[in-house]
Parts: C-alpha cells; sequence; structure tokens
C-alpha cells in the first residue's frame, strides 16, 4: 500500500511537470518578443525563473510523508490520542510547509493569482443606509 501511495504522487508530480511546462515555458508569440531582447533568453512578459523538478520534489516529500505514516502512524498514535484535533492538523502542515514554497512559488511569481483575480467573482457586502 505504501508503494501504490508512493506512485500515484510520482505520477502526481510528473503530471504537475507537464502542466508547468504548458504555463511557465514561453510562447511562441513571448519568444517573437525575445528578438532584439537584451535580457537573453526571456522576454519581457516572460516569467523565466522556473526549473524542472520542483513538482517531483514537492509530491514525493507529501508521497514519503504519507508512506511514514501508514508504516509508523499506529504505533505513534497513542502518543496522539490526547491532542485536540486542529493541533495535530496544524502539525500535518508543518510537515509539508518545508516544501511548500516549490509549488506555489511559481504560480506567485509568474503574476498567476494576480491575473486570475479578473475571472473570480468578488462578491461586496456593503451598509445599507437607512
Amino acid at each position: 500500500q505504501s508503494l501504490a501511495s508512493l506512485a500515484a504522487f510520482l505520477m502526481s508530480g510528473i503530471y504537475h511537470e507537464y502542466v508547468w511546462v504548458l504555463m511557465f515555458v514561453p510562447t511562441s508569440a513571448q519568444l517573437e518578443e525575445l528578438e532584439g531582447n537584451s535580457n537573453g533568453n526571456c522576454c519581457p512578459s516572460c516569467y523565466c525563473d522556473t526549473w524542472v523538478g520542483k513538482q517531483l520534489i514537492f509530491f514525493g516529500w507529501n508521497g514519503i510523508l504519507i508512506a511514514l505514516e501508514y508504516l509508523v502512524g499506529s504505533r505513534l498514535a497513542r502518543y496522539s490520542s490526547w491532542m485536540p484535533r486542529l493541533l495535530k492538523s496544524h502539525l500535518i502542515v508543518l510537515l509539508a510547509l518545508p516544501v511548500g514554497h516549490l509549488f506555489t512559488h511559481d504560480f506567485t511569481r509568474g503574476g498567476y493569482f494576480t491575473h486570475i483575480q479578473a475571472a473570480i467573482p468578488i462578491i461586496r457586502i456593503s451598509k445599507q443606509q437607512h
């Protein structure tokens, strides 16, 4: 079961690497911007600070955590049975934090969240005047 979980996380990492290539590799229009650009291989509207392997590392780490939970989780249950559920949840998230930036950094630096907010409706609640 641990091997199957690791394989699933590995495939997820490969899939996300493919998605990153589609999202962050310059398009032909952006490559045309490159002509005459002194910046080398990065056009002005491109985000070029990405490298292959981030997603494999991120999903690999999380796969290892799931495998470890399967292998030793039952032995640790007696030590964590007294902990509140919220504390356990926070401790689990803290285990993923060391590699979390590998998943979100390119989105943030590439302006993805800024651009996608145009597609997300914003609901504002205004105070009614009497």
